[in-house]
């Protein structure tokens, strides 16, 4: 038998060879390393997809999710169902009756968002060898796709009549997806629109894109920067001084709603002031771009309500930009939006988009 200079047979040796190889490879790579390469499996994610009534409209908006495409376990595929899961999220219109473990519309959307979330992550974490072009941008993209899918969640309960049952979901009801672990709704929205906006930087993407633009400008608009939980993370019916106290003696009510209003935008200088440096590139600063920034953060607030049948009621305040004159409507929603400019009025108008 043919031996090699260690003296060990030659048919002995090669497959020895291979295995010491091997082994060296994997200790090289690493477990974390090789995992990264290799998408994680979402599998509920195929029967959700499936079962989505939103499926057509995405295909015919998006022609190269094929079913062939959003059946593979491919950044393609993951990307692809992103899309469909983030589309049936928001169709779906939770009751405000219904206690979250009973709420079968509430539960339904919270899964829809969770998958689209885990999937976006996997696609996030998907780090394989001599990486197609355009990679990058994709994981953005699907990130971003998953934490819209859950702020519109937690807008959507955040939107619910004070006292609804279902709004208890906001403080991390145990009925949620078992990947929340229980936390607050806001804090979810908050780390994946933040490592959503990350994963932009990194991608390179234009700080003018619209995706990385609109993740932005959720961070800011739900207080993602502030040490609030809950429904306290907005104006929506600021809570009551003591159990049984009527809306006349609430405090954001009608009496006392100019000063709650002026309050919560003095906390909030910080998404103005993000405004204004996305404008202080141009030369001069244009006064529409300040305000068309800083009244899409405004009109998704929601303010304190009046008595029923009110007239609009404007509050104006200062901000660093420069005053800015806000016109709320009964239920709390933002009628108008103006910037102003000192002594010369206001510059320009901005209305609150239809909803």
């Amino acid at each position: 038998m043919k031996k090699n200079s260690w003296g060990i047979p030659a048919t002995l040796a090669a497959p020895g060879l291979s295995a010491l190889l091997l082994l060296g490879a994997s200790l090289l790579v690493g477990p974390a390393a090789a995992q990264d390469r290799v998408l994680q499996a979402v599998p509920e994610a195929g029967v959700l997809v499936t079962k989505a009534r939103t499926l057509r409209a995405v295909q015919t908006a998006n022609p190269e999710c094929t079913a062939e495409v959003l059946r593979g376990r491919t950044p393609d595929g993951y990307l692809c169902q992103v899309r469909v899961l983030t589309a049936e999220a928001d169709s779906v219109e939770i009751a405000a009756a219904a206690a979250p473990r009973t709420n079968a519309a509430l539960k339904r959307r919270a899964a829809l968002a969770a998958t689209a979330c885990r999937l976006g992550a996997a696609l996030a974490d998907y780090r394989p060898v001599n990486a197609r072009p355009g990679l990058d941008r994709d994981r953005f993209t699907a990130r971003a796709l998953g934490c819209r899918a859950v702020g519109s969640l937690y807008d959507a309960l955040l939107a619910l009549p004070q006292g609804s049952a279902a709004a208890s979901a906001l403080e991390g009801d145990a009925a949620l997806p078992a990947c929340w672990a229980g936390k607050p709704l806001k804090q979810i929205v908050c780390n994946c629109g933040s490592e959503a906006a990350h994963l932009g930087e990194a991608a390179f993407v234009s700080p003018d894109d619209e995706m990385l633009n609109a993740v932005n400008l959720g961070l800011y608009a739900r207080g993602c920067f502030l040490d609030v939980k809950g429904s306290g993370s907005s104006l929506v019916d600021l809570k009551r001084v003591a159990p049984g106290s009527g809306p006349a003696t609430a405090p954001g009510a009608a009496s006392d709603r100019s000063g709650a209003v002026k309050r919560y935008v003095q906390s909030h200088e910080f998404q103005f002031k993000h405004c204004a440096d996305r404008a202080s590139g141009r030369r001069p600063t244009e006064p529409s771009k300040v305000e068309a920034c800083m009244c899409d953060v405004i009109t998704r607030w929601r303010l304190p309500k009046s008595e029923p049948g009110s007239p609009v009621s404007e509050v104006q305040v200062a901000t660093s930009p420069g005053p800015i004159l806000i016109g709320v409507e009964a239920s709390g929603q933002v009628a108008s939006c103006h910037l102003v400019a000192g002594d010369r009025g206001v510059v320009s108008s901005q209305s609150a988009p239809a909803r």
